[in-house]
C-alpha cells in the first residue's frame, strides 16, 4: 500500500476531471494511496476478492481508458455517469460517482464487458458501506484465502463465501436505506 494523500494533492491530481469526487473518497485516498502495481499479477494484492485498490494515478488512467472504450462500444449517454475507478480487476472495474460539486458520498458501481457488452449495476449505496462489508467479511472469515499450485508456485487467492457475503451485503444496504432488520 501507498502512503495516505493530502485533500490539496487528491485536488491538483484531479483538478481535470469533469466533476467532483465525493468526500468519502478523499479520506480513503487520505487513508492509502492504493498499491503500487507490479508488472506481473500478484493475486495475493487483492483488496477484495478479484479486485486491487487501485492509487488515484491509475484511477486517472483508467479513466481515460473507460472514456475511450465508451465510445468504442458505442456506451448509451445514460450509462456515461461521472465514473471513478477505485478498485480493478483484468475483467471489471468498482466506480465511485462523483457530482458537479462536492458530495458526501458517491454510489458504487459495478461495470464488466461480456462478450463485448457493457454492463452496468449499482453495488453499493456509498463507498463507506462497501468498506464496512470489507471490513466485517475479513474478521468474520468470509474473505479467506485459498492457496494453488500454479506453474509449481503457490500462490494464494482471496476466496469469498458467497452465501455469507450475500447476508452480510443486505444488512449493510438495508442499514444504509434506514431500514430495520428484526
Amino acid at each position: 500500500m501507498q502512503s495516505g494523500l493530502s485533500n490539496s494533492e487528491i485536488d491538483k491530481k484531479t483538478e481535470n476531471l469533469p466533476f467532483r469526487l465525493p468526500q468519502e473518497l478523499y479520506e480513503f485516498y487520505n487513508w492509502h494511496n492504493g498499491i503500487s502495481i507490479p508488472d506481473h499479477i500478484k493475486f495475493e494484492l487483492d483488496f477484495l476478492p478479484n479486485f486491487w485498490f487501485i492509487s488515484i494515478e491509475k484511477s486517472l488512467e483508467e479513466f481515460i481508458r473507460l472514456e475511450n472504450l465508451f465510445e468504442i462500444y458505442s456506451v448509451q449517454e445514460s450509462y456515461k455517469k461521472l465514473w471513478f475507478p477505485i478498485f480493478w480487476s483484468d475483467t471489471a472495474y468498482l466506480l465511485i460517482t462523483g457530482s458537479s460539486d462536492v458530495q458526501e458520498i458517491g454510489e458504487v458501481y459495478h461495470i464488466s464487458w461480456v462478450e463485448g457488452e457493457f454492463i452496468a449495476r449499482l453495488e453499493y449505496p456509498s463507498l463507506k458501506t462497501l468498506l464496512a462489508i470489507i471490513a466485517e467479511c475479513y474478521d468474520t472469515g468470509i474473505y479467506h484465502t485459498n492457496s494453488n499450485i500454479i506453474a509449481g508456485q503457490s500462490i494464494d487467492f482471496l476466496q469469498v463465501d458467497k452465501k455469507l457475503f450475500t447476508q452480510v451485503r443486505r444488512k449493510y444496504v438495508l442499514e444504509f436505506l434506514g431500514v430495520k432488520m428484526n
